[in-house]
C-alpha cells in the first residue's frame, strides 16, 4: 500500500504542481499529497477536482488543461455520472452533449 501511495503522490506532483504554482490558486499540493485517512484523501481529491474545474471553467475551456489534467477531469466527470445513476445513466444522460 505504501508503494501505491508513493506512486500516486508522484503522479499528482508531476501532473499538477506546475499549474498550481503558475496560477497561485491557493491549492496546497503538499497537503493534498500527504492526506493520511480516507476522509482526508477524499477531501483532497475534491479540492484538486475543484481546482482543475476552475482552470477549465467547469469544462467549457478544456483546451486550457494539459493531457494529464484532462484525464483527471474526464475521470471525475465519469465518476460523478456513475455515482449519480450508474453506467446506464452515463450512456443515456444528455447533459454531456
Amino acid at each position: 500500500m505504501k508503494n501505491l501511495l508513493k506512486a500516486i503522490q508522484s503522479y499528482f506532483s508531476k501532473t499538477f504542481v506546475k499549474s498550481v504554482k503558475a496560477d497561485n490558486s491557493g491549492v496546497d499540493l503538499d497537503k493534498l499529497l500527504k492526506a493520511k485517512d480516507p476522509k482526508e484523501t477524499n477531501t483532497s481529491i475534491i479540492e484538486l477536482d475543484n481546482h482543475i474545474c476552475k482552470l477549465c471553467a467547469w469544462g467549457d475551456e478544456l483546451d486550457k488543461l494539459n493531457a494529464n489534467q484532462k484525464a483527471f477531469y474526464y475521470n471525475q466527470e465519469l465518476e460523478r455520472e456513475v455515482n449519480n445513476g450508474g453506467f446506464n445513466l452515463f450512456y443515456s444522460n444528455s447533459s454531456g452533449n
